[in-house]
């Protein structure tokens, strides 16, 4: 690994720009906890590192439009993954035309419903968490997704 960026850093992991094996890559890199048991803090980094890559494999495999994943380290909490240079939708839903914002708004809906007929549920569907490259728009950010079939 080379050179890092970090592009966002959360309260629960940081985005950090780098490369792996010739790849640009994103990878999502969990935070330890200092509050927390250390035994308890890597366990849970394990299975949210786990269970989100589960997540983003299922999506794609449904139809839904998400990075690519090259890698998952569980004893570290990292998930290397395709880096999207798009723009998210947040910067650029108020800048299109309003024919444009309804066809992007209704490829939005139709992803949506793809990941909730799955039984996935992102968790944080906002459009900070979109990323629109080559007229397709990617979801990142399953951290707070889960799999679950119950009607809310």
């Amino acid at each position: 690994m080379n050179k890092k960026n970090i592009l966002y850093r959360g309260a629960e992991a940081e985005i950090v720009s780098s490369e792996y094996l010739g790849f640009d890559v994103v990878e999502k890199r969990r935070i330890s906890k200092k509050y927390r048991i250390k035994e308890i803090d890597e366990r849970l980094i394990s299975y949210r590192t786990k269970e989100e890559a589960k997540l983003i494999s299922e999506a794609r495999k449904n139809g839904v439009s998400v990075p690519i994943i090259y890698d998952v380290d569980l004893q570290k909490g990292i998930i290397r993954m395709q880096h999207l240079k798009g723009k998210r939708i947040k910067d650029i839903l108020d800048d299109l035309s309003e024919e444009k914002r309804k066809k992007l708004c209704k490829k939005i809906g139709r992803s949506i419903g793809s990941l909730h007929k799955n039984d996935l549920i992102h968790g944080d569907i906002t459009t900070s968490n979109m990323i629109l490259l080559d007229e397709h728009i990617y979801f990142i950010d399953f951290g707070l997704g889960e799999k679950n079939c119950e009607i809310e």
